[in-house]
């Protein structure tokens, strides 16, 4: 398994501050994070006792839209998700370290990419040689599952899964409150109160993460995957997809599909296979 630092270079001042809790949670912590990150689909993180990000592993950072881990380090839930996504987040940290017991598989809806993916989650304390809670730790998956989301809103709910469900359509503010028999302004409403977004946003981030999980999953060439996904075209993909992630579909495609699960390099340099030069 390569760290991030392999994947987004040196994390620069950023990394005292995490080799620092790391001393101070001790060397099983370490090794738990390696070992989680070998776990296809598990993503994993460490925050400190402020809520402050101390490591995540490359799939936490593809759920957030990241492309480093030096983007998130120091950085808290606030600083990273629309208010109704972190006040979530950080509330069931505050909990656990308050009182340093676990929250095992509890479920939320929306993720941080904004899927209409279940996420099923685990939160765990970390003591510090002492015994005190130093912070948390935490590791979770995404599972689909539309009906299992909350009813924060039921025709909000329905348009959301259908978004996710047909990336490759073409939609517009006007067609998509159409179908969710809403007036435009207030299905725009709507996603800025429950999701902390705007309708075209969420759009995009679907189409990008319905890709990703194409580039994980299947062997379609990138200009397939770009126009099933709604894209004009493989340049539009691309770029997009750089923006987001920081890595081109076909060095992502790599990286995922690498032996070691996370393991590849992200710059996509060095030899590839044939195979891996046709799904480009």
């Amino acid at each position: 398994m390569k760290t991030m630092r392999e994947f987004g270079g040196d994390l620069g001042g950023k990394g005292g501050f995490q080799e620092d809790f790391w001393r101070r949670a001790g060397r099983n912590l370490r090794a738990a994070f390696a070992m989680i990150d070998t776990l296809p689909g598990a993503a994993f993180y460490v925050k400190d006792a402020k809520g402050r990000f101390v490591a995540a592993n490359r799939r936490n950072l593809d759920v957030c839209g990241l492309a480093r881990e030096e983007d998130v380090i120091g950085r808290t839930s606030a600083d990273l998700f629309p208010e109704p996504l972190a006040r979530a987040y950080m509330e069931l940290d505050r909990r656990v370290r308050e009182t340093a017991e676990p929250v095992v598989k509890t479920m939320e809806s929306p993720t941080g990419d904004f899927s209409t993916d279940r996420l099923v989650k685990s939160v765990f304390p970390v003591f510090g040689r002492g015994g005190r809670v130093i912070g948390t730790m935490c590791v979770y998956v995404q599972t689909p599952a539309p009906a299992a989301m909350p009813e924060w809103h039921g025709k909000l709910r329905e348009v959301t899964s259908w978004i996710a469900a047909n990336p490759g359509e073409s939609m517009t503010l006007s067609s998509i409150a159409r179908r969710a028999g809403l007036p435009p302004k207030r299905l725009e409403a709507l996603f800025s109160e429950f999701l902390g977004t705007s309708v075209a946003k969420f759009v995009a981030v679907q189409r990008l993460s319905a890709a990703r999980r194409m580039l994980e999953t299947t062997d379609e060439t990138v200009s397939s995957i770009a126009q099933t996904c709604g894209f004009y075209d493989h340049s539009h993909f691309s770029k997009a997809f750089c923006r987001k992630w920081g890595v081109s579909p076909g060095a992502y495609r790599e990286k995922v599909r690498s032996p070691a699960g996370s393991g590849a390099d992200s710059s996509g340099g060095g030899a590839s296979s044939p195979a891996a030069q046709r799904r480009r």
